[in-house]
């Protein structure tokens, strides 16, 4: 077992690096745990509300009340040393998320913001595997309630009846040889609560089960599958997946407008994914493999 740590003043909001006293911005010292969790190393409080340190799904993490983006915070942390692999930052609010291509991903109150830290090799061959792995993992989870179509989007989404419930971002933190993934998971908001012109894109958890899920239990079992996979994924390569992943792909056999870039697109029939995870399409020219970009249906 672990204990929190303690400080003097329960709420620090802000760290400073300069001496002296101030009543509003003061550095705010923990005492040292008897035993906090391996992988994570807080030295100090960060300008976030530490509500407990956790061990969920064989990893040990922190779980705050709200930041700006999990993924931000946990690149900081590592790189300033709080905190080393494998080890996750749950956030129960996310004000400014991240998905791929520089977009913001809305995250209204209830659902899951979830980052972990893994290491990595130094300039790992095949980054844009670790979304698929969590992905798969997420299908896993999610797929547990009973009735439900539930489908991975290549490269980072994870869908049911084919609209997306959950996004994954992952990013490469050389410095310190690790990979953080972003997980965002839409599990207790209503479709109402998301902008209206993105609204029938997205479905949430409990808009397909009419049911409230508890997050903590969804939280561990995905973590406790994520560990499985990567496991086997260190042991064996991206091949202890690629079977399942195709299996349970969106959008097989269907026409699909594929977007490279700004005003670069190409309309093919998505095949599915080769065994390095790599997307295979159907074009006038033959088979395409695919490394990063969007893919959407055409109707």
């Amino acid at each position: 077992m672990y204990r929190h740590f303690k400080v003097d003043r329960a709420r620090a909001m802000c760290r400073t690096e300069h001496g002296g006293h101030s009543s509003q911005n003061e550095v705010i010292q923990p005492r040292a745990p008897r035993a906090f969790p391996s992988g994570i190393k807080v030295k100090l409080v960060t300008c976030m509300n530490i509500k407990r340190n956790i061990s969920l799904g064989g990893l040990n993490g922190i779980h705050i009340d709200t930041c700006t983006s999990t993924n931000s915070l946990l690149r900081d942390m590592l790189l300033e040393g709080l905190v080393t692999p494998p080890c996750f930052l749950w956030s129960d609010l996310q004000t400014c998320g991240k998905g791929r291509l520089n977009r913001s991903w809305i995250a209204p109150q209830g659902n899951i913001n979830l980052s972990l830290a893994i290491a990595a090799p130094l300039k790992h061959p095949a980054v844009y595997q670790f979304n698929l792995l969590a992905g798969y993992a997420l299908f896993e989870t999610i797929q547990q309630a009973p009735a439900l179509n539930v489908q991975i989007k290549w490269p980072n989404d994870v869908l049911i009846n084919r609209l997306k419930v959950a996004g994954i971002l992952s990013e490469t933190v050389f410095e310190r040889e690790a990979i953080v993934i972003g997980v965002g998971v839409n599990l207790n908001s209503q479709r109402g609560d998301f902008l209206p012109e993105i609204r029938d894109r997205l479905t949430t958890i409990r808009h397909e089960t009419c049911t409230m899920t508890d997050a903590e239990p969804f939280v561990s079992d995905f973590l406790s599958r994520f560990n499985t996979v990567l496991k086997k994924y260190n042991k064996d390569g991206f091949s202890c997946v690629y079977s399942k992943i195709h299996a349970c792909l969106a959008f097989k056999d269907e026409q699909v407008i594929f977007e490279e870039g700004p005003n670069r697109s190409l309309q093919a029939t998505l095949m599915g994914i080769d065994p390095e995870g790599l997307l295979v399409l159907k074009t006038d020219d033959g088979l395409k493999k695919i490394i990063a970009g969007d893919i959407r249906t055409c109707f």
